[in-house]
């Protein structure tokens, strides 16, 4: 038996070298051997290693800005009002034209043998506009709801050149402005109503509004007014986003104007309202708003009145939001009295007016 602590087998050789013990594997031949990976190898690559036959860790992705936000999808909810790109929102410069003529005598028997005045007025101006038409749907698809605000602003500085012929003079009636002149116009109106559905029906609408014209030194020729008005008509969708409304109305007219002094205005007068609002198949935006009335009730306070407007709006897109908008707009009212009438010269008067405007500016 050998010594104990020594191991039995064949003797190492004493030749002095060496020899290598082959290596002895516990797995089963032909079978691949799994790297490991060390401790720190694992640490200093800062990350950790991958255990056999885990799946591989997902890529990591640095954040969009906005990628989170919400999109917001356009509002199509037909029973909320929608202006569908038929609106205007827009101010600008151009010019402007103010034309009064007063003749004295009894217009009932076509005179003026008292005298004329003619006053010309011309102007550069500064004006701001909003105007649009909406529409939305009951919840069971009919009636049909529409909504009208219609604002115009402008301010004049110019000069006004006058006449008057002898009689005129003769009688005492002196001119009521001249030389420098500076001015302010508009209205604001709204206007809301019911219509039929379909390409053709009928409407009934309400509105209530004010219109004035202020300028030169003396009030003649100015007013201050306030109409209120109901109308009904025939409604037409020509085509979509091209919508026609035209039919009579009755307006109470209250307020002031400058005939003989600032004087007290209340009469009872029908019209006829003229609306067309559309937009191109390019997204132009046309609105055409015209109306006029006629005093039936209370000549005695205001005279007998004819007034009339007539407004265009052009939108032109020139970039997403941006519009390029071209104005044109129209007022003439003519009021008359017979002799000894009240607040009106005692020999018969007559008082015609035209104002217009053309102008260009930008808006959305």
């Amino acid at each position: 038996m050998p010594p104990s602590g020594t191991s039995s087998g064949t003797p190492a050789p004493t030749t002095g070298q060496a020899t290598t013990p082959s290596p002895v594997s516990n797995q089963p031949a032909g079978s691949p051997q799994s790297p490991t990976t060390s401790p720190a190898a694992t640490s200093a690559s800062g990350g950790v290693g991958l255990q056999p036959g885990a799946p591989p860790a997902p890529l990591s992705v640095d954040p969009v800005p906005g990628a989170d936000t919400p999109i917001t999808r356009p509002d199509t909810d037909p029973t909320r009002f929608h202006f569908n790109g038929r609106a205007t929102l827009a101010s600008g410069v151009g010019f402007g034209g103010r034309f009064d003529t007063v003749t004295f005598g009894n217009p009932a028997a076509g005179r003026r043998d008292h005298g004329y005045l003619v006053h010309n007025t011309g102007s550069v101006a500064a004006w701001f506009r909003a105007v649009g038409y909406a529409e939305r749907r009951a919840k069971k698809g009919r009636p049909l709801f529409f909504i009208l605000p219609d604002i115009a602003l402008s301010f004049h500085l110019g000069g006004s050149r006058v006449r008057r012929d002898e009689l005129a003079a003769d009688n005492g009636h002196d001119v009521y402005r001249s030389g420098a002149y500076l001015g302010v116009q508009g209205h604001a109106n709204f206007s809301g109503g019911v219509a039929s559905t379909g390409r053709y029906g009928v409407y009934g609408k309400g509105s209530a509004g004010v219109r004035y014209l202020v300028g030169g030194a003396s009030p003649e020729g100015n007013y201050g007014l306030v109409p209120l008005g109901v109308g009904l008509g025939l409604r037409a969708e020509i085509r979509p986003n091209v919508t026609l409304l035209v039919g009579p109305k009755l307006d109470a007219v209250l307020g002031i104007q400058g005939i003989g002094g600032w004087s007290r205005m209340t009469q009872l007068a029908p019209g006829a309202d003229l609306i067309l609002q559309a937009k191109t198949k390019r997204d132009t935006y046309v609105s055409l708003l015209g109306t006029a009335d006629i005093t039936a009730l209370g000549r005695d306070y205001g005279g007998q009145r004819i007034f009339g407007r007539a407004t265009l709006d052009v939108g032109v897109i020139m970039t997403p939001g941006l519009r390029m908008s071209l104005l044109a707009t129209y007022t003439g009212w003519r009021a008359t009295a017979t002799p000894n009438s009240a607040q009106f010269a005692p020999e018969g008067q007559t008082w015609g007016a035209h104002t217009f405007l053309l102008g260009v500016g930008i808006g959305i």
